[in-house]
């Protein structure tokens, strides 16, 4: 850690101003209703639409019965996915790290997470969360469980960069 200074405080606040804080930027919450309504706003949802009236027009009831329930099985599977997508994001951004320790003006000291910013250097030690995405500049025998991520239920090695110095810019 001595070899590296890291950001100083003014090249902290200017990356912070320039960025924004480090969190997950969720967006409005969407109402369940809002989400299934998304759903029917595809070109090929309003095709499929539009030959259902068709059908119907002209008789063929069983077809335009057949489309409808193919819109609707499909808009139930894209809300029920895209229901989850949005709950595992919050769920995410719960499980972020609340503070990290970087190096700032030569020196460790602890922050709240969200004013992690690019090219800050931060230190870890075993059991710790990762507070945003980085390069690894020194260590060795790193293991990260990322099986909220991937699924892997087996630690995934990790190493430094090949070049710390460059990886630290």
């Amino acid at each position: 850690m001595e070899d590296y200074q890291g950001l100083t405080g003014r090249q902290a606040e200017k990356l912070l101003a320039e960025h924004g804080e480090n969190r997950i930027r969720a967006g409005k919450k969407a109402g369940m209703l809002k989400i299934f309504a998304g759903q029917f706003r595809d070109a090929m949802i309003m095709i499929l639409l539009a030959a259902t009236v068709v059908s119907a027009l002209m008789g063929e009831y069983t077809e335009a019965l057949t489309i409808v329930a193919i819109v609707f099985i499909n808009a139930l599977l894209g809300f029920f996915q895209e229901y989850r997508t949005e709950r595992t994001l919050e769920k995410l951004g719960e499980l972020s790290a609340p503070w990290a320790v970087v190096v700032r003006d030569g020196q460790a000291r602890s922050i709240p997470a969200s004013e992690v910013v690019p090219q800050d250097i931060f230190c870890l030690k075993a059991g710790d969360r990762v507070p945003a995405d980085g390069c690894i500049l020194g260590g060795g025998g790193i293991l990260c469980d990322e099986s909220m991520l991937s699924g892997e239920s087996a630690g995934v090695e990790k190493s430094p960069a090949a070049d710390p110095a460059a990886a630290a810019k």
